[in-house]
């Protein structure tokens, strides 16, 4: 079914209006969790939180849990959604520091209004805070996986900054990042969910490779926005981080531009555009998350060019 843009935000509305109740305890354990004994951290917990933002990590958590839990999201589910929102809001706190970004979400970063020093403390806390609520399930599967997921978080950002500049990039290594900055917190938020509600390995299973292949996706389109969208609509300045190259697939595509058209990927590049080819990238991983999600199907895991993931 081909949906317009009416039908498309009608239909994400009502995915949302599924866990609204649930994400508003959500907030409620975020902002009593996010106090802390030094007020600068507090301050800028709560200035994080006060911008919004979809939440779409800890619905996705909460979505996972209702699945597998016969439509309820329990305490559990409730406190794992706030760790993963802590974490993602770390994060961004860190990468607004290394990118040196003076605005985030239409309002100044908090970098911008707290400094360099004091954010970086901030989003360690940030971390920490989130690790410790975790922490009270005593689950130690639960702790392999933020804990895994953390480090690959870091160790791709370690990789963005190794390799920016370099124009030997491959779409193997724009790919690499988008799985470890975004598809990977995607996946373990619905792992997650259904950890808290306590199902099977197979089911934890399904709903990680299901939400890895949505993550890849949201982020693919999420790069393309930046070349098409104006600043009215994104509230960011576009052009600037264009320029600095720190998303993967701006950074590869800049790049590539100054190295010769060689790999299928990069032709369909080079002949229909950037957008096209991300845009392909994406509906294939969308294709592939909606196939891991119909009853929990396996969705095949291989690539749009036939080789493996």
């Amino acid at each position: 079914m081909n949906l317009g843009k009416l039908g498309q935000a009608q239909a994400a509305q009502g995915i949302f209006d599924l866990v609204q109740n649930d994400l508003e305890q959500v907030e409620k354990k975020i902002s009593a969790e996010s106090v802390a004994s030094v007020d600068a951290v507090t301050a800028i917990g709560r200035y994080l939180q006060s911008a919004g933002g979809k939440r779409l990590r800890p619905a996705l958590l909460l979505m996972s849990a209702k699945l597998v839990g016969h439509g309820n999201a329990g305490p559990s589910a409730i406190q794992m959604a706030a760790v993963v929102e802590l974490l993602h809001a770390a994060t961004l706190v860190h990468d607004d520091v290394i990118d040196a970004a003076e605005t985030r979400r239409g309002r100044p970063s908090s970098n911008v209004k707290w400094g360099n020093h004091t954010c970086v403390l901030a989003g360690d806390w940030l971390y920490m805070q989130a690790f410790q609520i975790a922490l009270r399930e005593r689950n130690f599967l639960i702790l392999d996986l933020l804990i895994g997921l953390t480090q690959m978080m870091v160790e791709g950002e370690l990789l963005q900054l190794e390799r920016i500049g370099r124009i030997d990039i491959t779409e193997a290594d724009c790919m690499e990042l988008v799985d470890r900055k975004t598809a990977r917190l995607f996946s373990v938020c619905a792992r997650l969910g259904a950890v808290s509600a306590h199902s099977d390995a197979q089911a934890q299973e399904k709903l990680g490779e299901f939400a890895w292949n949505l993550g890849m996706a949201f982020q693919l389109i999420d790069d393309v926005l930046d070349f098409t969208a104006r600043e009215n609509v994104l509230a960011s300045r576009w052009v600037a981080i264009y320029a600095r190259a720190k998303s993967p697939c701006r950074w590869f595509t800049r790049s590539r531009a100054l190295h010769p058209p060689n790999a299928g990927w990069w032709k369909r590049c080079w002949n229909n555009g950037i957008t096209s080819a991300c845009r392909s990238r994406r509906s294939w991983h969308w294709w592939s998350a909606t196939t891991a999600s119909t009853g929990f199907a396996s969705a095949p895991r291989r690539s749009p060019n036939g080789r493996g993931r």
